[in-house]
């Protein structure tokens, strides 16, 4: 079962390994529009052709993929016998639609998979215990924006970002996975943790400081298009980096550099994993963020004030606390950006640039370079800080008034302005 982030990237990442699979949903007004066999776009693209839409109670072997409308409990039990693994995104309905569906299975010693790609890994675990025996509750982070997914008679259309995306199982001790090489199997519990963790400061964590930025930028806008880190100006640039090399230290600082290396470039010096993880991040805020339109109130949509202090408030604490004990590293980071900062600049070298897109002086010392940071995250802290008490205006914004309604609203004061308000208003049309 899924949704839009589902059918952008779990299901295209297993029709893809060849897995056998079949596409659960729940009968809506959505997904009757569609008939017959259909194909399953992803930006325009077919990754899945001619689903074939399949009776939940047919027992024949089915097509490579294969669709079923359906939640009545004892078909979708008696569909999920017949299946080897299982996997889902649902977000916040997971729970009670997985227990519905897979409840009824027969508690073995080796029960079949269920890779949840959810990004609330609490939820997962309270579903492990419910499923105990019945299925093995495996925990995935999974990383695409998508944006919508549209139903027509002959297609699914999902709308998201260009990159393929990644799936990150998290379990250790599993030798495959039903997934493409989207997918990376954690090597131990130390490493699904630095998994978990590296996506949710230099993925999550990233978002929510363009988010905030952004808000500081246009006002309490919810539907305003994030900043992308490649066309703002080269002060706000510097207020990311900052937030970025502050998140990488701090994942340095958990970790450490020698597990960092082991667990991606290989064994090395220090330096060697500082690239990487800078590496990893530059390219989410370049090829990434910087190539899809997003909207601040889908990043913030689970309350701006609890972004702000789960999001941004630890990192900046975390700064001021513990950075001193890595201002090499600061230094680093800060004349590599300003490397690349000037390697841009001579690309463009018939552009006028404005002031606020200065090169930066460089850093001459690991001290400035920290005490710069911590200023970055200091400043957006203090200007993102009113926007909490502005969560309704940002996420729930009232609607404004068609204009024809407008129109009508200022001839009625207009009428009632010149008759002393006397005699109704004539009928408005246009």
């Amino acid at each position: 079962m899924y949704k839009r982030q589902g059918l952008g990237l779990v299901v295209p990442a297993v029709a893809a390994a060849g897995t056998p699979l079949a596409v659960v949903q729940r009968p809506s007004e959505k997904w009757a529009a569609l008939e017959g066999p259909f194909d399953l776009r992803v930006n325009g693209d077919v990754v899945v052709e001619g689903v074939a839409r399949v009776d939940a109670l047919d027992a024949s072997p089915p097509p490579a993929v294969s669709f079923v409308l359906d939640d009545d409990p004892a078909h979708l039990a008696a569909l999920a016998g017949r299946a080897t693994s299982f996997s889902c995104s649902l977000g916040s309905a997971m729970a009670d639609e997985m227990a519905a569906a897979l409840g009824s299975l027969p508690v073995r010693d080796d029960p079949p998979v269920l890779y949840c790609a959810e990004n609330d890994h609490d939820a997962v675990a309270a579903l492990r215990e419910t499923l105990a025996g019945r299925a093995r509750v495996v925990d995935c982070v999974v990383d695409r924006v998508c944006t919508a997914a549209d139903v027509s008679a002959g297609a699914v259309d999902v709308a998201a970002e260009p990159w393929g995306g990644s799936i990150c199982v998290l379990e250790p001790g599993l030798d495959n996975s039903p997934f493409d090489d989207r997918a990376t199997l954690a090597a131990s519990a130390e490493h699904a943790a630095f998994l978990s963790k590296r996506k949710a400061s230099l993925v999550n964590g990233m978002h929510t400081v363009l988010s905030f930025l952004t808000l500081q930028e246009v006002g309490p806008d919810g539907d305003a298009t994030l900043l992308k880190y490649s066309d703002m100006r080269r002060s706000n640039q510097r207020l990311v980096e900052a937030w970025r090399t502050v998140r990488v230290a701090e994942l340095l600082e958990e970790f450490g550099a020698d597990r960092v290396n082991a667990w991606g470039p290989g064994p090395g010096p220090p330096v060697r994993a500082w690239c990487a993880l800078l590496d990893f991040a530059d390219e989410v805020l370049v090829e990434r963020f910087s190539k899809v339109d997003d909207r601040v109130k889908r990043v913030l949509g689970g309350g701006v004030e609890d972004r702000f202090e789960t999001r941004l408030m630890p990192a900046g604490d975390w700064v001021l606390k513990h950075g001193a004990a890595h201002r090499e590293f600061f230094l680093f980071a800060a004349k590599r950006d300003r490397e690349r900062a000037r390697a841009r600049r001579r690309a463009r070298p018939a552009f006028v640039f404005a002031e606020s897109d200065r090169i930066e002086p460089p850093r001459v010392s690991p001290r400035m370079a920290l005490r710069r940071a911590r200023l970055a995250c200091v400043e957006l802290l203090i200007e993102a800080r009113p926007f909490c008490s502005k969560e309704q205006m940002i996420l729930h914004p009232p609607k404004k008034a068609s204009k024809r309604r407008r129109a009508a609203s200022a001839m009625q004061r207009w009428w009632a302005d010149k008759t002393n308000g006397d005699e109704p208003a004539p009928a408005y049309s246009r």
